[in-house]
């Protein structure tokens, strides 16, 4: 563990900028452009009956996020490794070859985690559902603060969470009111709440089952929390999924209303 650990040091004091530029063009884009789609999942919540909906939506963001920790057990892992030779060996027309055994030392330090080596997977794992709980995090929060800005402000009529924004001729949509709109709001304070608790549990289940993990991770990019550019990359990331989410939402654009009709989406009757 401690000769691990510094290696790790090693390897962050001559590839900390290399490390930076790989994890946020690995992992954040690929958790956090999902943004927008989280997003407009809350941005016309017209339903009849909100509390059994939302249940169901709220306990299966939960039950996913939950159900990936069953990626971090050794019998996942055995059946990764056996699936992955067996596939490959199938369709090469090489069926007869064995295939190969799961790696449990950590031979590589900076493996990316798809070679059959275990630690090397589970350090990729671990990162991935970090980014993947902050991206549903920063989503609801994002909905919670832009949202009435949207409703409410200047420019709410190229915006379909308004009355204002959501009439365009020859479209039939309800308008969205203020008890559906609240039951959103509520939904999106809860499911901040309902990350957070599954953040604790994958934290305590790391700790507990996988601290060796925990320690080369927080010896390999524990100083990148202290980093400028950590943060730049973040809040750029961040952003850009925000502004497309907003540009997709725009009136404008009108790619989130449904029709009916099989007319064009100019709106003009053929």
């Amino acid at each position: 563990g401690g000769g691990g650990g510094g290696d790790c040091r090693v390897a962050w004091e001559h590839s900390n900028r290399a490390f930076v530029l790989r994890v946020f063009a690995t992992w954040t884009p690929a958790q956090c452009l999902g943004l927008p789609v989280d997003a407009q999942t809350l941005v016309f919540p017209v339903v009849t009956e909100p509390g059994p909906v939302y249940a169901v939506l709220g306990l299966r963001k939960v039950a996913e996020n939950v159900a990936y920790m069953f990626f971090f057990t050794e019998t996942w892992f055995r059946f990764r490794v056996w699936i992955k030779a067996f596939l490959k060996n199938a369709f090469t027309g090489r069926c007869g070859e064995p295939t190969p055994d799961p790696i449990y030392e950590d031979e590589h330090i900076d493996d990316r985690g798809h070679s059959n080596e275990r630690p090397g997977y589970l350090r990729r794992q671990i990162q991935f559902l970090v980014y993947k709980l902050l991206s549903q995090a920063v989503t609801y929060c994002f909905y919670l603060t832009v949202s009435p800005t949207l409703r409410y402000g200047p420019n709410s009529e190229y915006y379909p969470l308004s009355p204002a924004g959501t009439k365009v001729e020859g479209d039939d949509l309800e308008d969205l009111d203020d008890r559906n709109y609240k039951n959103a709001l509520i939904f999106s304070g809860a499911s901040v709440l309902m990350v957070a608790l599954s953040g604790l549990l994958a934290s305590w289940y790391i700790h507990t089952y996988l601290p060796y993990s925990k320690l080369v991770l927080t010896s390999m990019y524990g100083p990148v929390l202290t980093s400028n550019l950590f943060y730049g990359f973040l809040i750029s990331v961040f952003a850009s999924s925000m502004l497309l989410a907003l540009s997709v939402l725009q009136y404008h654009n009108r790619i989130w209303y449904y029709r009916e009709h099989d007319w064009p989406l100019s709106g003009e009757e053929p």
